[in-house]
Formats: C-alpha cells, structure tokens, sequence
C-alpha cells in the first residue's frame, strides 16, 4: 500500500505505533490526502486485522487501531450535521421538502 509507505506509518515497527498516531494517521489522510469515508474504511479493513494479528502473537498488548474508526466516523456525521445546520437551513433548502402541502377546498 503506497499511502502506508509514503506516509512514513508503513515502516515502523508495529509495537511502536500508538493509538494517538492512527488516529493523526485517518484524520490526515480525510483532510490533506482527501479521502473519503469508505476509502478510509477500506484501509482501516486492512490494518485493523493485522494489528489484531499481533495482538494475538503477544508483540503487542491492546490493538491502536480499535475504536478510531468510530470516533472518524463520529466525526464526519458532526461534521456534516453542522454544514447541514448552518449552509443548508438558512437557506431554507431543506423546508421545501418537509413543507406540508397545502389543502385546496
């Protein structure tokens, strides 16, 4: 995976890497490579088992990946509930769809 080797991440020693670094891994790779969401998901369906690999082999204690891509996520959803609330209601965008018809008599 090119992204891991370039970024440094994919030569380091597994037992080295902390929670805090996957989590800085995932969040830039969202706001300076661009990647969206399932593209994170795809690389997180790759490190994830592999960390869990050597959880099981006793190299490492805890996974550091568990729980970041939920908190990613997490995050994403805020963020765009929060462009939704400020970019998309004022403008009175969504109203036009939750309007009730008016009944004609």
């Amino acid at each position: 995976m090119g992204v891991l080797r370039r970024s440094g991440f994919g030569t380091r020693k597994i037992a080295d890497i902390k929670y805090s670094e996957v989590k800085y891994f995932y969040n830039h790779l969202m706001n300076q490579r661009q990647l969206s969401l399932s593209s994170l998901d795809n690389i997180h369906t790759i490190l994830h088992p592999a960390f869990e690999l050597a959880v099981g082999d006793n190299i490492i204690r805890n996974n550091p990946s568990a729980g970041v891509m939920a908190e990613t996520k997490r995050r994403a959803i805020l963020q765009q509930n929060r462009i939704f609330q400020y970019v998309i209601i004022p403008h009175n965008t969504f109203r036009i769809i939750t309007q009730k018809p008016h009944n004609k008599q």
